[in-house]
């Protein structure tokens, strides 16, 4: 695999199921959408917080992961959620109504929407 690591870890990849796909050299651009989806949960979540052990960093890693995949609007996509909703909004005229907000992690991660 790669020679920075020691056998051990390549052992623990492969048993993991993850498949190692080899780059050619001077590839930088290759890992910046790596880098830029760990620079969001860094910036906007775990920068707050003092992990207190693996299973603290389990459970903000797992609640930031369902908040991006869920809630979390992208500009790429229109500033849509990555999960296709239920309701189509397009051309949808809601009534205002009550504006709920959903919280996680003590109130670091908001989505605001309307009560049904």
């Amino acid at each position: 695999m790669d020679g920075k690591f020691t056998a051990d870890f390549d052992a623990r990849l492969k048993g993991a199921g993850v498949e190692v796909v080899r780059v050619g050299p001077r590839a930088p651009n290759l890992n910046a959408h790596c880098e830029r989806w760990i620079g969001s949960p860094k910036s906007e979540c775990w920068n707050h917080f003092i992990v207190f052990g693996e299973a603290h960093l389990r459970y903000l890693v797992d609640s930031y992961v369902a908040f991006y995949n869920t809630q979390r609007p992208h500009q790429g996509l229109g500033n849509k959620p990555l999960a296709p909703s239920d309701i189509s909004t397009e051309d949808v005229h809601l009534p205002l109504g009550e504006v709920l907000c959903d919280e996680r992690l003590g109130g670091l991660l908001r989505h605001y929407r309307r009560a049904a």
